[in-house]
């Protein structure tokens, strides 16, 4: 019976080994690809409120303001 367990074990650990250890999965991307989206994103809001901003009104702290924000 310990015979039977350990060629169960060597099999398992030989399919374990044949496994890419190097290799991402495809939720990293997926992961990756929305977190640099978001970050775009935030990007450019930075720079687009405080532009909009300056678009409707001239008066600098109340732009200064709206860059704070």
């Amino acid at each position: 019976m310990s015979t039977d367990t350990t060629l169960e074990v060597s099999d398992e650990a030989r399919c374990r080994a044949a496994l890419p250890t190097d290799r991402v999965g495809r939720n990293y991307f997926k992961l990756f690809g929305a977190s640099t989206i978001s970050n775009l994103g935030d990007g450019i809001g930075i720079i687009a409120y405080p532009w909009l901003a300056s678009a409707v009104t001239r008066h600098p702290l109340l732009i200064a303001l709206v860059g704070l924000v």
